[in-house]
């Protein structure tokens, strides 16, 4: 099995392995050829994607199927190659019991998050004046917020997320 970077014509496979869409892929593969990889035994047999925005590093989707996972911390290696020279680096990570495993041995701390599942009732929220709809005139107020909050800008990640979610904007301040 060898690790190859990612091509645009994996982006249908590898997204069945990595639970992505292949838009996604496709996107990742375009703006971050270095971070994207494949483990190729004549068919994708695992993936990763990272990003690198600002001084961020980013793990994106890390899989593998079940017959490869030995390959896994190997197509790690080859995404945390992109990150050199960040400052900072975050994963999402899959409930996949051994990735947290090969992550952690990567350096990195793991913390803990939560899933919330559930109808909203949406009579018990506050009214909040100000909120709208983004617009593409917002990119440079959505770009300060994320240097802000993440530490780096998505950059051209804010088309396909607003593609695939309502990005609001409040224009009150609250503080």
């Amino acid at each position: 099995m060898r690790i190859r970077p990612l091509r645009a014509e994996d982006a249908v496979e590898a997204a069945s392995v990595c639970q992505a869409s292949a838009a996604v892929v496709a996107h990742l593969a375009e703006h971050d050829p270095a971070g994207c990889w494949v483990a190729d035994d004549g068919t994708v047999a695992g993936v990763v994607l990272s990003t690198r925005r600002d001084l961020l590093w980013c793990l994106a989707a890390l899989a593998v199927s079940p017959s490869a996972t030995a390959i896994g911390p190997n197509l790690l290696q080859a995404a945390l190659a992109y990150s050199r020279g960040c400052l900072r680096g975050m994963g999402v990570l899959t409930d996949e019991p051994l990735i947290p495993r090969w992550v952690r041995m990567a350096g990195f701390t793991l913390h803990p998050t939560m899933r919330l599942a559930g109808q909203v009732d949406r009579s018990a929220l506050p009214i909040v004046d100000g909120v709208r709809e983004a617009t593409d005139a917002d990119r440079a107020l959505v770009e300060s917020v994320d240097r802000r909050v993440r530490g780096a800008a998505r950059g051209p990640d804010h088309g396909p997320l607003m593609d695939r979610a309502r990005l609001l904007v409040c224009d009150v301040a609250f503080f």
